[in-house]
């Protein structure tokens, strides 16, 4: 149950990580104010450095490492744009 564990917010999370993001569109003007766009997107972080506590670990000064955290997406992109 949530209400057990204190008030909120009761779980923190602290760390230092990297990452990065790659962009790349290819637009084709259809008119002079319509452009339309198709691409792809490739994002990824790493913030395997770090540690997690809480209300009771900060009484007793226990900290629990984070032992992994990567998060890792691809795509596709569409885009319209228009000139007003």
């Amino acid at each position: 149950r949530q209400d057990q564990l204190g008030f909120k917010p009761n779980v923190f999370l602290r760390g230092h990580g990297w990452g990065g993001q790659v962009d790349a569109l290819l637009r084709y003007a259809v008119t002079d104010r319509l452009t339309l766009g198709a691409g792809w997107r490739y994002w990824y972080v790493d913030g395997s450095s770090g540690f997690k506590t809480d209300r009771f670990d900060r009484l007793f000064g226990q900290r629990l490492p984070l032992t992994t955290f990567t998060s890792e997406r691809y795509g596709a992109l569409v885009e319209a744009s228009y000139k007003f």
